[in-house]
């Protein structure tokens, strides 16, 4: 009975899913039509400009959104069973502290756009991770008291630098980047 209620639950919510990700592709400035969208997924002939939008904007975006939020609703997961508690967050490691500290420092001494930016977040929360991960190795009590305290103290030594780099940005351009 049980598992019954569960696979109705997955085919639901994979209806969801279906209905969110259509909406998402049809919907927007540039509309595109269930009849176009219909078209393109069967390989009909559609307006060049409508093609255009769906491949090159709309199905690449929705399907990133698809994957990130699949994507952070297993961290989320991992998150919950590994410290059992139900309100654990990336914070608790410092992989936010250690994603902003690497997106500002993109910022300040790189110039390549979203791809570094994404790139370098992106280290700088797995090296906040191993360096949390470290630091509870160096402990007597490998537990999970001593894996938040690692947490905590890789989110203030990230906090504390990116403090110093917003001193030594400039106002004009990098400092709003790293603020926003």
């Amino acid at each position: 009975m049980k598992e019954k209620k569960n696979l109705y639950k997955f085919i639901i919510a994979l209806l969801i899913l279906a209905i969110t990700f259509t909406l998402s592709i049809t919907l927007g400035r540039y509309p595109i039509s269930m009849e176009d969208f219909g078209k393109i997924i069967l390989g009909g002939e559609v307006n060049p400009t409508t093609k255009l939008v769906f491949f090159q904007l709309r199905l690449p975006r929705t399907i990133m959104v698809v994957l990130g939020g699949l994507g952070l609703g297993m961290a989320g997961s991992i998150y919950q069973m590994i410290f059992k508690n139900p309100l654990a967050t990336p914070d608790i490691m410092g992989v936010s502290s250690g994603a902003n500290l690497g997106a500002a420092i993109a910022i300040i001494f790189f110039t390549g756009g979203s791809f570094v930016l994404g790139f370098s977040a992106f280290l700088g929360g797995l090296l906040g991770v191993i360096t949390a991960i470290g630091l509870t190795n160096l402990s007597k009590d490998k537990g999970i008291s001593s894996i938040v305290l690692a947490g905590i103290v890789i989110t203030s030594i990230a906090q504390g630098i990116i403090m110093m780099l917003k001193y030594f940005a400039d106002p004009e351009r990098q400092l709003a980047a790293i603020e926003f």
